[in-house]
């Protein structure tokens, strides 16, 4: 009788500990949910509003459902405002611009503040991450007054650096092709990298000769898009030098010539661009696309981040590299790229959405229409063409239109963004 008295009691206490546990994950759940109707209510709001008409919406304040679905007002607000594709590409431009070169000084200082030791790397390492207590808008004054009058060996600085970054983009998206194509092709056919790069070459070279070279025939004053792609072109012919390089066996005369081929060729490029890019950036620059993106080349966040990240790699796959006879930049995009991915997505979610959405540094920064970013041309189209809000249906289509982008970013992305903000920060 006590021993059934005694299981009763452990029946009864594991039976009200489950239902405790059901009643607290209940409760979790209907938390969450109605956090994230709290949360998600704005842009339902916006949304159901966009698809109203104007007189819907002053009968009807509270109505989350329209009546009937107004898809036209998104084309009518396209073209009430012709600049909206100019806002658009304006805002893409800024963001990407300052995307590619934030990553591209965020990985390069974070792996060498991680993998490469250096007199007086914590110091600097400090030095960075103490920019990160400073109210970015203290700066903008101060930016506006250098980009107003740039001088030439500023500009000249930018350039180079600019161009360093150009030449590293290039090279990263080979360094994707060739994987891409090695794989299909079989990692035993080496001779696959010449080939493509062959055709490659032989195609952007067509492509100059008919557009960038008759430009280039008509005077020292000519086209930027023919001055970069002839530096582009510059720059895929070295690659494939040194690409036909590899495929023979190591020896020295092959290192002294691969070292004069990267010397020369390298040497030449950065002095044309210090040459002539100055000219094209222009000594003013105010209310152009190098004034809204240079002044945010640089991220102190996405050094810490990718710093964090990079801190908790297995240092045996870099060792196993360099004695491989791997440099940084292979081990760099061969090996920690792949294995940041989660960091990567993150950043790029993460500067995206900042800089699509900035509004204080393009307003000081732009006068001119062409040059608006969406968020602007959000609020001049709210002024001049919503009548103050009184055509709210076509303000709220814009508005959803100008969101659209983000979310769709954020959910092809989404899976790596929160990976990524879970293991950010483990190790220091």
């Amino acid at each position: 009788m006590a021993t059934e008295t005694a299981v009763s009691a452990v029946r009864y206490k594991k039976g009200l500990g489950n239902v405790k546990h059901t009643a607290a994950r209940a409760l979790m759940h209907l938390v969450l949910i109605v956090s994230s109707l709290l949360v998600a209510f704005p842009f339902i709001w916006m949304l159901t509003r966009s698809l109203m008409t104007a007189e819907e919406l002053k009968r009807s304040r509270f109505t989350l459902i329209p009546s009937v679905l107004q898809w036209s007002n998104y084309v009518e607000f396209w073209h009430a405002e012709p600049l909206f594709p100019r806002y658009f590409l304006n805002s893409a431009i800024m963001a990407f611009g300052v995307l590619i070169l934030q990553l591209i000084v965020a990985m390069l200082a974070a792996y060498a503040f991680t993998f490469v030791n250096f007199p007086g790397r914590n110091a600097l390492f400090f030095v960075a991450i103490s920019t990160l207590m400073i109210p970015v808008v203290i700066t903008y004054i101060p930016s506006y007054i250098i980009l107003s009058s740039m001088p030439m060996w500023l500009r000249v600085c930018w350039s180079i650096l600019l161009g360093i970054a150009g030449m590293a983009t290039i090279w990263i998206v080979l360094r994707f092709l060739d994987t891409i194509f090695s794989g299909l092709a079989g990692r035993e056919r080496p001779w696959v990298s010449v080939l493509w790069r062959v055709v490659l070459v032989i195609g952007v070279g067509a492509v100059w000769a008919v557009r960038a070279l008759p430009a280039l025939r008509a005077g020292a004053e000519a086209p930027v898009f023919a001055q970069l792609s002839t530096l582009a072109l510059a720059f895929l012919v070295y690659d494939l030098g040194i690409t036909v390089a590899e495929q023979f066996p190591p020896s020295t005369w092959q290192a002294v010539g691969k070292a004069l081929w990267r010397w020369a060729w390298l040497l030449g490029i950065l002095a044309y661009i210090a040459y002539r890019v100055p000219h094209w950036l222009g000594e003013n620059w105010l209310d152009t696309y190098q004034g809204l993106i240079i002044p945010s080349a640089v991220s102190s966040f996405g050094i810490f981040l990718f710093r964090q990240g990079f801190m908790g790699l297995p240092k045996e796959l870099l060792d196993a590299a360099k004695i491989d006879g791997a440099d940084h930049l292979r081990i760099l995009t061969q090996i920690v790229m792949p294995l940041s991915k989660p960091l990567l997505v993150t950043f790029v979610i993460f500067d995206l959405v900042q800089y699509y959405s900035s509004y204080f540094w393009p307003l000081l920064i732009t006068n001119s229409p062409t040059m608006r970013v969406l968020t602007i041309g959000l609020q001049i189209f709210f002024i001049e063409k919503g009548y103050y809000g009184i055509r709210w249906h076509l303000i709220m289509a814009a508005n959803t239109a100008a969101v659209a982008p983000l979310l769709i970013l954020f959910f092809l992305g989404q899976r790596w963004f929160v990976e990524g903000v879970a293991t950010t920060g483990l190790k220091g």
